[in-house]
Parts: C-alpha cells; sequence; structure tokens
C-alpha cells in the first residue's frame, strides 16, 4: 500500500518536480520498502519502469540495489557493474553504490567490488565517479581496509570538486570508526 501511494506521486509529479534533487528520495523510500526482498520487488522494479522517462531507471535501480542488498548476489553485482560502466543517465548513481550494498555481504564480494569502483573511478563519467567515494565507503566501514584508504586519500586531490568534498566526508567516517575499532581491539 505504501508502495503504491510512493508510486502515485512519482506517475502525478510534472517533469519540472522530477528533476528536483528532492525527487530522488522517493525512489529511495520505495527501494527501502523492499530492502533484503529479492522476490517481492520484480513486481515493483517493472511498475517502476512505466514512469516518467526521467525517474523510472533511477526508481528501479535504487529498488534492486537495496533489495539485493547484503545478499553478495555475484550476478547482481555484474549487472550493475555492465549498466554503470555502459549506459548513460543519472540513475547510474544508484547502480554503483547498488555495488556496494550487493556485495558487502561477503568479503571476497567486496574485494571484487572494490576492483570494479576502482575501474569505474578511471573510466567512469561524473555521475558514476560521484557515487564511488560513498560506495567504497560502504564497503569499508564496518572493516576498513588500507588500500580503499588509500584509494579514498587518492580522491581527496581529484578534479570534480563533488568527488573530493565525498572523500572528505567519508575518509572522516572511515577513520572515525578505524579508531573505534583499534580503540576496541586493545582491550583485553
Amino acid at each position: 500500500e505504501i508502495a503504491q501511494s510512493i508510486i502515485s506521486v512519482l506517475r502525478s509529479c510534472r517533469e519540472a518536480d522530477i528533476s528536483k534533487p528532492i525527487a530522488r528520495m522517493l525512489p529511495l523510500a520505495l527501494g527501502l520498502l523492499y530492502l533484503g526482498k529479492q522476490e517481492m520487488a520484480t513486481s515493483i522494479i517493472e511498475e517502476s519502469l512505466t514512469l516518467h522517462k526521467e525517474i523510472k531507471h533511477y526508481c528501479a535501480m535504487s529498488v534492486m540495489s537495496l533489495a539485493f542488498a547484503g545478499t553478495g548476489n555475484v550476478n547482481m553485482v555484474h549487472r550493475l557493474f555492465r549498466i554503470s560502466s555502459h549506459n548513460n543517465g543519472t540513475y547510474r548513481g544508484p547502480t554503483v553504490i547498488g555495488i556496494a550494498l550487493i556485495a558487502m555481504g561477503e568479503e571476497i564480494g567486496a574485494e571484487m567490488a572494490v576492483r570494479f569502483l576502482e575501474q569505474l573511478l578511471q573510466y567512469g563519467d561524473y555521475t558514476v565517479r560521484r557515487a564511488v567515494p560513498l560506495a567504497l565507503a560502504l564497503l569499508s566501514i564496518s572493516n576498513p581496509k588500507v588500500y580503499i584508504m588509500d584509494t579514498l586519500s587518492r580522491l581527496s586531490h581529484d578534479s570534480d570538486i563533488f568527488v573530493s568534498m565525498g572523500f572528505n566526508y567519508l575518509n572522516g567516517l572511515d577513520r572515525c570508526w578505524y579508531k573505534q575499532f583499534s580503540h576496541s581491539s586493545d582491550s583485553p
């Protein structure tokens, strides 16, 4: 019922409303309703593809990423990687973050996702590159790795101001978590 309400709001929005940044919160809310519910999300993903062309793929990728979050589903990670590296559009941001959300469920998948994200960082356009710092931080926030910290540190000197600002914010989160982790391991 809540999902249908969100879909109806998105369907009734004018094109000018959909282009506003706040409109991206509705697909996020829709995705959170289906967090970890892969089978149930299929119908809402199909329904979201009937929305305005400006928001339909963004909504579908948000729901798909959150529905498979933490599963470690390698096929879904590969699918999102192909979408984020070969297609155009603003919906590629959720696909990049989706790679991290899905892969954070297992260590080997997280390492594979880091390699994918580094490739996207190297060859992706600004839409993809701006999402990479958040994705890297999501992969390392509960398990800090030195090589991820190094990659995040490199981003502080990026030519895109949004990428470097994302680094500063997320590097602080990772450092706080790392400090907390190192202090808790010192205790007997």
